[in-house]
C-alpha cells in the first residue's frame, strides 16, 4: 500500500521522526498503528438502541442546519462559559 500524504504533513513526521532519532518511514508505521488500535470497529460496545439514537440526533442536527436553526459558534462559547466555565470564544 502506498499513501500520500502532502509536502507540509511529510515535513511535520520527518521532522518529529529525526527528533526521536527514528526513520521516518518506520515511525509513520508506528503511528499509523498505534492510531489504529481499539480504532477498527467504532461502533464497538455500543448496542443497536445507543446507535440509532446517535443517529437519529445527528440527522436531527444535519436537518436543523438544513433549515437554518443554527447557533452562531461565539453565542455557544458564551453560553457554555456562562453556564459552566468552560470554552472560551475563540479570538
Amino acid at each position: 500500500m502506498t499513501i500520500t500524504i502532502d509536502a507540509e504533513l511529510e515535513a511535520r513526521l520527518r521532522a518529529v521522526a529525526e527528533a526521536r532519532g527514528e526513520d521516518p518511514n518506520r515511525y509513520a508505521v508506528a503511528i499509523l498503528t498505534e492510531a489504529l488500535e481499539g480504532n477498527e470497529d467504532p461502533d464497538a460496545g455500543l448496542t443497536e438502541e445507543e446507535k440509532a439514537k446517535i443517529r437519529a440526533g445527528l440527522e436531527r442536527g444535519l436537518a436543523d442546519s438544513a433549515a437554518g436553526r443554527v447557533t452562531p459558534a461565539d453565542t455557544f462559547y458564551a453560553e457554555m462559559n456562562r453556564k459552566y466555565g468552560i470554552l472560551e470564544p475563540r479570538s
